[in-house]
């Protein structure tokens, strides 16, 4: 596939959409996780530990960022046009 050249008048509209499906993409990604692992953590009503909270919180951001990093390619290849 290859990408078509984008006008100049246009390329601040693109970059405005591709940072906006970065943070949706990311941010969707990490809370979903975060919720349902917190959800499987409290299952017998007791809070867990800090630790654990933060284990689950670190583990659900790398794999937000994982997700939101195509959409950051996608917008570095926009700004190299």
């Amino acid at each position: 596939m290859k990408l078509q050249p984008i006008p100049i008048t246009k390329l601040h509209s693109y970059a405005v959409h591709v940072h906006v499906l970065l943070q949706l993409t990311y941010s969707l990604m990490q809370f979903a996780m975060y919720e349902t692992a917190k959800k499987d953590l409290t299952k017998d009503g007791h809070l867990k530990p800090f630790y654990e909270k933060v284990a689950v919180a670190g583990v659900a951001a790398f794999c937000g960022g994982f997700v939101a990093s195509q959409c950051d390619l996608i917008n570095v290849r926009y700004a190299e046009v």
